[in-house]
């Protein structure tokens, strides 16, 4: 395989890694980290 095979899974895993971590945290826990980001 090639990087440029490779490169769009890693992007596409990295992705729903990211989706995953941010379903896993409670509503209590995200709203404050939302806020603090504005």
């Amino acid at each position: 395989m090639r990087i440029e095979d490779v490169a769009p899974l890693l992007i596409t895993a990295g992705a729903e890694s990211m989706v995953v971590g941010r379903a896993l945290l409670t509503p209590e826990q995200a709203r404050p980290l939302e806020r603090s980001a504005l």
